[in-house]
């Protein structure tokens, strides 16, 4: 059986294939996208928590379990929308828009369980 590697040659399915490299020369190497990750990375179980925690607070275990469906269904669609959980190439805006959700959520939890 053979197959067509990366730069049109022929080989057979048992010889060890080569890896392409790709050129990427329209990309800039920064470190903004790596960051917006990170930040990314920080915000995104802290929010999804913070839901849990202020329904849990606020609604008790029914609340617990909404939250949960809720927060699942968000990852599916959040995933669905950017490929990813975590994609290299997030706009700014939706981290903004993501900290303010996670503010937010912290302020109810902090204000149901006072």
């Amino acid at each position: 059986m053979a197959v067509v590697g990366c730069r049109g040659e022929t080989y057979w399915i048992f010889r060890r294939p080569t890896i392409c490299l790709v050129n990427d020369t329209e990309r800039q190497a920064s470190w903004a996208p790596h960051l917006r990750v990170g930040g990314l990375a920080a915000l995104l179980p802290l929010g999804l928590g913070l839901t849990l925690l202020a329904s849990w607070v606020w609604l008790g275990t029914s609340g617990l379990v909404l939250a949960f469906i809720a927060d699942l269904c968000w990852l599916l669609w959040w995933r669905a929308k950017h490929g990813a959980l975590f994609p290299l190439d997030i706009a700014a805006g939706t981290l903004v828009k993501l900290a303010v959700f996670t503010a937010i959520m912290g302020g109810i939890a902090w204000l149901a369980g006072r």
